[in-house]
């Protein structure tokens, strides 16, 4: 075969279009892939013409251009949203005023439709008039027949300038729910829950123990923006990562600050916010229209970061949510059954104690002791049941709850007093999550939450967590097998830089493993 015979033959066998498939990939990426990479990762946004022109100047991603990103506002917002993802502080479901607080508007009067009956003895609005008073200062009302030949005694309405409206604008509010004393006649406290079932209570100055409508969403994104201040304040300052477990600091706004002095408190019966674990009288003089007037604070010695913010309490509502969700995101440590499956055993409804309980105890064991880190924080909400006013044990909570009469509120919230089986009578008069705690476990409550963060510190699942998660966030997948000594190589480094979290993502960017084409 003649050469031009061999040529014509390569060229047939060849692939077709063989000009249009693109080159291999190189191993790693290009300084200007590199630099595009490390902006959108770090600050969300692709690189600006500053940094293009350095990198295509010096051919490199220099420490400076790093550093410049690592300092941005980008990535503060960065590492903010990605803990949004860790720590769930959407609150709009989450309703924080109780239904006997609600206003609702018909023809153009406002009133507690839940407190009509207390009121007016029937479940009607007042008259479509302005309110009159008598010599001694009572409301006059109107005998009015309903429907069904019940009477109701109807009032009139007052003008009241609440406090979710702008400066001037008000509101008529049927003269009862408008009563704005702090005591009724009979002696109780209108700003506690017994003012919502007496007739001389209403909504307070300003209304500010009610809401209407969506009063209650700059509470609600208030507290979620707490918990994120947090987060861009340990970044900013280039704090431990720890201080979010630890730390004292929060951030208060006029929604927030307005919920926390005028509704916090007993008013709040669908999330339990009292006891309030704050001196309200310290907070800063913001009203509720202040919703950009965010001003830091120092909290008591029993918060433990955000595993007590208002946001991470109010969104997971019992200490056994709490605790799983503190073990996925930062032990990586799942609550799940054994692989196998789990036994059924007809006898196990027989055993209170989950901890020992058949096909429970796989999980409990370990969540239950775990759950008591959060046993001195109210659940469906965000009180501290505070040791010198709860105690571990109450006689008189376990005699009422052996006979069955005159048990106190806080007996019925917070302490053990009934019993089902006699194996639960032991616990008669304890606060509840000392119930089937073992002595050793007893630590966890009265330490709280910042003791299961020193606790994956010590012995080092809270660092190798971390680190993992923030390479795969980087990364955008699972690490693979192969990978996971570097990442545990990185938990150690950034144990000893202080957990500082900026460190941390410098040491993935930089690595082999980011710079490498997946």
């Amino acid at each position: 075969m003649n050469a031009a015979s061999l040529s014509i033959l390569l060229a047939l066998s060849a692939p077709p279009n063989t000009e249009l498939v693109c080159p291999a990939p190189e191993a790693e990426l290009s300084p200007t892939n590199y630099l595009r990479a490390l902006a959108l990762d770090l600050t969300g946004r692709p690189p600006d013409d500053a940094l293009v022109e350095a990198v295509l100047t010096s051919g490199e991603v220099d420490d400076a251009t790093l550093d410049a990103l690592l300092d941005s506002e980008g990535f503060v917002e960065r590492v903010v949203r990605r803990h949004r993802t860790i720590f769930w502080p959407n609150l709009t479901n989450v309703s924080l005023t109780a239904v006997r607080a609600s206003l609702a508007t018909t023809g153009g009067r406002n009133w507690v439709r839940t407190k009509a009956t207390t009121f007016r003895g029937q479940a009607i609005e007042c008259l479509d008039e302005p309110a009159r008073w008598d010599a001694n200062g009572a409301i006059i009302t109107t005998p009015y027949t309903m429907p069904d030949g019940k009477v109701a005694l109807r009032e009139g309405w007052i003008e009241v300038e609440p406090y979710w409206l702008p400066v001037g604008q008000k509101i008529r509010v049927c003269a009862f729910d408008g009563q704005s004393n702090a005591v009724s006649a009979s002696g109780t406290s209108c700003t506690g829950r017994d003012g919502l079932v007496d007739p001389g209570c209403g909504c307070g100055p300003e209304l500010q123990w009610c809401r209407q409508g969506n009063a209650d969403l700059p509470v609600q994104e208030a507290m979620a923006g707490d918990l994120e201040r947090r987060v861009g304040a340990m970044i900013e300052e280039d704090r431990p990562y720890l201080d979010l477990f630890t730390s004292t600091r929060a951030f208060v706004n006029g929604p927030l600050v307005h919920f926390l002095k005028h509704r916090a408190g007993e008013l709040t019966n669908n999330t339990r916010f009292d006891p309030l674990p704050l001196d309200v009288s310290a907070l800063p003089n913001l009203h509720y229209r202040d919703r950009d007037a965010w001003t830091e604070i120092t909290l008591g010695n029993e918060h433990a970061g955000v595993l007590t913010s208002w946001a991470f309490l109010a969104r997971f509502q019992t200490a056994r949510a709490r605790a799983n969700r503190f073990y996925n995101a930062f032990l990586c440590q799942p609550f799940q059954p054994p692989a196998a499956g789990i036994p059924i055993d007809p006898s196990a409804a027989l055993e209170p104690d989950l901890q020992k309980r058949a096909g429970c105890k796989y999980c409990h064991a370990l969540l239950e002791p775990s759950s008591s880190f959060w046993g001195r924080w109210t659940e469906s909400g965000a009180g501290h049941l505070a040791p010198d006013r709860f105690p571990a044990y109450s006689e008189t909570c376990r005699e009422c709850g052996l006979t069955g009469t005159n048990c106190t509120r806080e007996c019925r919230d917070f302490y053990v007093i009934s019993a089902a089986t006699p194996a639960e009578k032991a616990n008669l008069g304890k606060l509840w999550w000392y119930s089937f705690r073992r002595p050793e476990h007893e630590k966890n409550i009265e330490q709280g939450p910042r003791l299961l963060a020193y606790e994956g510190i010590v012995d080092g699942r809270l660092p190798v967590c971390v680190a993992r998660s923030t390479a795969e966030w980087l990364l955008g997948r699972k690490l693979a097998d192969a990978e996971l000594p570097w990442a545990d190589q990185m938990a150690t480094s950034f144990a000893a830089d202080g957990y500082s979290f900026k460190r941390l993502v410098r040491s993935v960017v930089t690595s082999d493993v980011y710079r490498r084409i997946q």
